[in-house]
């Protein structure tokens, strides 16, 4: 079944090879590879223009992580779609794990756990995922929380579920 990778980008070149070869070494190879480039200056679209026979490219009108990730999501011919923020990277086999999950037919959305680290720091910091089962019902007892606490790069879900709330009113905002 077709994941649609959704990958917003800003002046992320110096990230942007890793974060696309860390989708290209993906386990799951059922992949359509949006980057949905927002006006950036600093080469990303000489990177992006590399890879154009693996990725389709979006140029995005409008501003910000949000827009640029509707822009993709609008784009999209997977049944599911996967977020993914262009200085972030993946596990090679983190689609494959998930996609076992969602093809049960039980639920509509999976994230996992995550890992931040930078250059400059030793240690990284393991963000643990904090909720499970039916999510929804606690986002209805409490609305505004975040369900899915370790960044939209974690997450993979149903289209479907975008296409039944309505994109505009679903929308995705920025990091």
């Amino acid at each position: 079944m077709l994941v649609s990778v959704i990958i917003p980008n800003h002046n992320r070149a110096r990230f942007l090879v890793e974060c696309l070869e860390s989708v290209f070494n993906q386990s799951y190879k059922d992949l359509e590879i949006i980057v949905v480039d927002d006006h950036s200056t600093d080469g990303s679209l000489k990177i992006l223009n590399y890879y154009s026979d693996r990725v389709v490219i979006i140029n995005c009108d409008e501003h910000g992580a949000g827009s640029a990730r509707n822009a993709g999501i609008r784009a999209s011919q997977g049944m599911y779609i996967a977020l993914l923020d262009s200085d972030d990277i993946w596990d090679q086999a983190k689609i494959s794990k998930q996609m076992e999950i969602l093809i049960s037919g039980q639920v509509g959305l999976v994230y996992s756990h995550s890992a931040e680290f930078s250059e400059l720091v030793i240690e990284s910091k393991i963000l643990r995922a904090q909720s499970s089962g039916r999510c929804y019902e606690l986002f209805e007892r409490r609305p505004g929380t975040a369900i899915v606490v370790a960044g939209c790069s974690s997450a993979i879900f149903n289209k479907s579920l975008i296409e039944e709330a309505g994109l505009n009113r679903a929308g995705f905002s920025g990091d």
